[in-house]
């Protein structure tokens, strides 16, 4: 058996997700007729580096004895928001035979409670408050750059908009 198309809340690698017990999905597939999945692991870890030493300090299953492949909730380590997961899934099948190991999935945990937004609002000021509401600015392009001492790995921007 082989375990493939790994989903986290329906969707392949989410970026951003706003729930903290995410449910975990995945398929199996075998070219022998009849077969099926008795038993599922599930391994987590806050790093693809931690997962492949083995080291699954957030989530370990162990052998669970089920054949659900979908909407298996999350019950590791507690996540928090800004955090990332990266997961494995092996199963066996009818005659208790373990699969290999899926493909790395991961998914982060966006912004969460309304403290966890540290913004400012960017935009066009109006040339004066009399047309402020009559008359919409064109839209502006925003950009903004920056330098950074350290060395970026990985880097995500949260954005939103408030219309009228």
């Amino acid at each position: 058996m082989t375990v493939s198309h790994l989903r986290c809340e329906y969707l392949a690698n989410p970026l951003g997700i706003d729930v903290l017990v995410p449910r975990l999905s995945w398929m199996v597939s075998s070219p022998e007729k009849g077969q099926c999945q008795s038993a599922y692991q599930i391994v987590a870890a806050a790093s693809l580096r931690d997962l492949e030493k083995g080291d699954h300090k957030l989530w370990d299953t162990g052998k669970v004895s089920s054949d659900q492949t979908i909407q298996v909730p999350y019950q590791g380590q507690p996540l928090k928001a800004f955090s990332k997961c990266f997961w494995l899934v092996r199963v066996w099948d009818k005659n208790d035979k373990p699969s290999q190991w899926s493909e790395t999935a991961f998914f982060t945990i966006g912004p969460l409670e309304y403290s966890d937004w540290k913004a400012e609002w960017i935009g066009t000021p109006p040339e004066d408050e009399k047309t402020a509401r009559s008359v919409i600015p064109p839209s502006p392009l925003l950009r903004r750059s920056f330098k950074s001492n350290d060395d970026i790995e990985c880097a995500y921007l949260y954005v939103t908009s408030m219309g009228d």
